[in-house]
This record gives structure tokens, sequence and C-alpha cells, in this order.
């Protein structure tokens, strides 16, 4: 079972598996906002504590980019096609940066977005 906590002003859920005590900021000034969140966030710490899932931020780039292209974001279908065929002959070249490939997705969207499809 979880518990909230304050520290300076703001809210954190406490967590203990397997004799390991786990801690996340609510990121929230507010209790009733904290309470209200709390099975949320403990689920969440649960599951990624427990292997289920994996945070954004322990990804690979190439895993993100997978993740990117799946998810559905409501675009036009030529857009989406623009998009799926950027990253394959980038992601062969390993010297571009992460921030390079971003800023061409937006810029692909850009792209869509300024020609109407």
């Amino acid at each position: 079972m979880a518990s909230l906590y304050k520290k300076r002003d703001v809210w954190y859920l406490a967590l203990t598996i397997n004799n390991n005590r786990v801690t996340r900021s609510l990121r929230t000034k507010d209790y009733k906002v904290a309470k209200s969140i709390k099975p949320h966030a403990e689920s969440a710490l649960i599951a990624e504590l427990s292997g289920f899932v994996t945070k954004n931020e322990n990804l690979s780039f190439n895993h993100l980019c997978e993740r990117f292209l799946t998810y559905n974001h409501n675009w036009s279908k030529n857009t989406y096609k623009l998009i799926k065929h950027i990253p394959p002959p980038i992601l062969m070249v390993n010297h571009f940066q992460p921030i390079q490939l971003v800023e061409l997705f937006i810029l692909a969207i850009l792209i869509s977005a300024g020609t109407g499809d």
C-alpha cells in the first residue's frame, strides 16, 4: 500500500516493494488533487517496478521513434505517410542527433499542413 506525504509544499507517493522504498513526486501542492491521483500513480509505479511498463526516458531512441510512429495522432493519411518514410534512412546514419530527427519530424508535419493534405 502506498502512502502520501508532503515535502516542501509538494505531495509525494511512497511505496514499499520487496523491502525497497520508492518515492515519486505527484507534482501538486493540493491535497485533494494528490489524493485523487494517488490510485493511478500507485498502479503506474507498481507496473513500472514490476517490469510491465517501461518509462519513455528508459527507452532507446529507436524504440521512441517506433512508439511515436505507431501512436494514433489523428493525422491525415498523407501526413502519416510522409512521417513514416522519413526515419528509416536517417536512423541508418549514426551521426544524426535525436534533436535533428525531431526537427525533421516537425518540418514534415509543417510541410504537410501547408499543403492541406
